[in-house]
């Protein structure tokens, strides 16, 4: 960027260079253009001077060299400017150093190329909108990796677990004999009564239209499952509905009916069971908790859910807690998703990325909690945390919004969506989208055509030098195998997938950390690391028979080629493209040690 510093006069003279020179130094410092102390380029030229031209050729000259800017250098302010000795120093921690590389040519843009296999990974969240078996099966046939389901409604792979999040109540029509309604119309000016209750019965958990004439009296009643609502607020409170579609100011209070009224801002239609959140006010809810167990105990246990995602984390304290509970009850299987959406998750963030094994940033929530405007930085530097320690990140909230009422994204999504990719996210999610809006299967279709067009334009071999560089050295015997079968893989267009035999899972993991830019098929015999697969860049589970794993790696050339039969089957391949295999020294199970290999598919 070009900064402009004027001069009271013309520069009429060389001579005056030298202090026109020094001016524009301390300029730059005090514009905090440059860091007092640090090196500055220098671009000079004679021809700026007025008599220059009055004066012989000798005069006429340019010089570029470096100096030093005034002041003092102040090392603490230099953040990732001073020079790095490792990915752990200080500097490093207090401002995150991202990067990302494309590929981009004119036929990528202008062609109908073919689009590679796509390995990021999409959610879809489950609701009103897609839970019928033929909107189910044509999300599966368009792309679904993943299907989010809020536990209040059903039970799947990812739990999302309410915690302490409040939410409003569902929706009749009082004019239609309290029918169940999806929805209803609020306007900017009106009143509305919201209540906080425990009671959360259909009969009395509802919230409707009033009929009210009188622009004094509440239009509309909304009830939310905070019982003391009325003690968290103030007058002048903001409360916002469905992420801040909906904000309302609170007017008036009345602690002994448990009711606040306010004014609404902005007109919206309210959907049934919506986040609210009280601008300034942390909720702590030990009910939520206990009901949690109690889900996580009844159902996600039994049923074999993959994933809980942890609403609202405040630090990895709450990880290791349910961690514990996880494994008192039986649920060792079960993954944990700390899902980031306060400013206390981002606060601790370095923790509870070492004790959460995926993370899910929920930018609706996040938005409110600081300002809009920052959770582009906070994405940012989470992507890049996340790569770096290897751990799947989930980017959702807002990435197709406008599919929920119209066929086709805004531009501003999908270059959302892509960019997400481009940054390097294992996977994105759909959220209302797909669970109430108008256009499920077609949202995720465009899901599916954005996350592989962003793909195709990926500098894979960037990525993996960046993670490289930045991750803990000295390598031990697996990263250092799954580095070089990473880095094979961005240098040799022949290769066209990568195998791990990895039967629990972990191998898979630190090879997915550096970023194959081909498909990596893991091979294991549990159908839970097979299952959580779908959470992973690149990841693509196969099963196999228990024991099969321990066969002597040179007895095992037949199971070997069964994958690398089936991959091609799946259309990760083709008949004659390579492979890289990593698989044990001693049996195909990799452990601590590993050797790759290189097969004809």
């Amino acid at each position: 960027a070009m900064h402009a510093m004027m001069l009271s006069e013309p520069i009429n003279s060389v001579g005056d260079i030298p202090g026109i020179l020094k001016k524009a130094l301390q300029y730059g410092v005090e514009k905090g253009l440059c860091s007092a102390g640090k090196e500055v380029v220098v671009l000079s030229s004679t021809f700026v001077a007025s008599k220059a031209f009055r004066e012989s050729e000798r005069l006429l000259r340019r010089e570029l060299f470096v100096t030093i800017a005034p002041g003092t250098l102040d090392m603490e302010a230099l953040g990732s400017l001073a020079p790095v000795i490792s990915a752990q120093d200080p500097k490093l921690i207090h401002k995150t150093l991202t990067m990302r590389s494309t590929v981009v040519s004119m036929d990528m843009i202008t062609s109908d190329l073919a689009l590679p296999v796509r390995k990021t990974k999409i959610a879809a969240t489950i609701g009103p909108a897609s839970r019928s078996p033929e909107t189910l099966h044509a999300l599966v046939a368009a792309g679904m990796d993943m299907a989010r389901f809020k536990f209040w409604a059903l039970i799947a792979t990812i739990m999302d677990l309410q915690g302490p999040e409040v939410r409003t109540s569902y929706l009749v029509d009082r004019a239609n004999g309290n029918a169940r309604i999806a929805r209803i119309e609020l306007h900017a000016g009106e009143r509305v009564a919201i209540y906080g209750t425990d009671d959360l019965t259909e009969a009395n958990f509802v919230g409707y239209r009033t009929d009210a004439k009188d622009s004094t009296e509440p239009a509309a009643v909304i009830k939310v499952d905070l019982p003391d609502l009325a003690m968290c607020v103030k007058k002048g409170s903001i409360i916002h509905l469905m992420d801040g579609a909906v904000t309302i100011d609170v007017e008036d209070i009345n602690t002994g009916r448990g009711v606040v009224v306010g004014l609404v801002r902005n007109r919206g239609a309210l959907g049934e069971r919506k986040v609210v959140h009280v601008a300034g006010v942390t909720v702590h809810r030990a009910q939520a908790s206990m009901q949690d167990m109690a889900d996580i105990q009844s159902f996600a246990v039994q049923h074999g859910v993959d994933y809980i995602a942890a609403s609202q984390v405040q630090s990895a304290t709450e990880i290791e807690a349910l961690r514990n509970f996880l494994d008192d009850c039986g649920g060792e299987h079960i993954g944990i998703i700390a899902k980031i959406e306060t400013l206390g998750g981002l606060r601790q963030f370095d923790e509870i990325l070492g004790a959460a094994d995926a993370i899910m940033l929920a930018r609706g929530a996040l938005g409110l909690a600081i300002p809009p405007e920052k959770v582009p930085l906070a994405q940012a530097k989470i992507t890049t945390k996340c790569k770096i320690a290897g751990k799947p990140l989930i980017i959702a909230r807002h990435m197709l919004e406008s599919m929920t009422s119209s066929p086709r994204p805004t531009r501003a999504e999908m270059t959302d969506v892509a960019n997400a990719v481009l940054d390097g996210t294992d996977a994105v999610m759909l959220c209302s989208e797909t669970s109430s809006g108008a256009f499920p299967a077609d949202a995720l279709r465009t899901m599916d055509r954005i996350c592989r067009s962003a793909e195709a334009a990926t500098n894979y071999g960037v990525i993996h030098s960046f993670i490289r560089d930045f991750s803990m050295k000295p390598f031990n015997t697996l990263e250092a195998a799954a580095v070089a079968l990473a880095a094979l893989s961005t240098k040799d267009n022949a290769i066209a997938l990568a195998v791990v035999f990895s039967d629990d899972g972990q191998a898979a993991e630190v090879v997915s950390k550096y970023r194959p830019a081909v498909p990596l098929v893991v091979v294991t015999s549990r159908a839970p690391v097979a299952f959580r697969c779908s959470i992973v860049f690149g990841q693509v589970g196969h099963l196999v028979e228990p024991g099969e794993l321990q066969l002597e790696v040179g007895n095992a050339s037949e199971v070997v080629k069964r994958v690398l039969c089936w991959a091609e089957g799946r259309g990760l391949c083709k008949k004659g493209q390579r492979s890289t295999i990593l698989h044990g020294t001693n049996e195909l199970d990799t452990h601590n040690t590993a050797l790759m290999s290189i097969q004809l598919v």
